[in-house]
């Protein structure tokens, strides 16, 4: 089972992406999901390091996304950049 740490905070536009099924479905180490104003949503996969079990952990921060993707790639990270349509009415 894999621990998720900090996914209540979850905005409309992640739910709405459906972001559980694409961390299941790709082998990647960080996703991206740009938002509104500078924002950007990172999952990161990793693990515990007392029960040794995955570990999904989101982090929402104002960044610059280029800046960001390429420090990730350049610490040998596998990005990638999910890129939601927020100009969609909602349902």
């Amino acid at each position: 089972m894999v621990k998720l740490v900090n996914w209540k905070r979850a905005t409309s536009v992640e739910r709405k992406l459906e972001i559980a099924r694409i961390i299941r479905t790709t082998d990647v180490d960080v996703i991206l999901i740009p938002l509104e104003d500078r924002r950007v949503v990172e999952y990161i996969k990793s693990t515990d390091l007392d029960t040794m079990k995955p570990l999904i952990i989101r982090l929402e921060r104002r960044i610059k996304l280029a800046k960001e993707l390429r420090r990730l790639e350049g610490e040998g990270f596998k990005v990638k950049v999910v890129i939601p349509d927020l100009t969609s009415s909602q349902r």
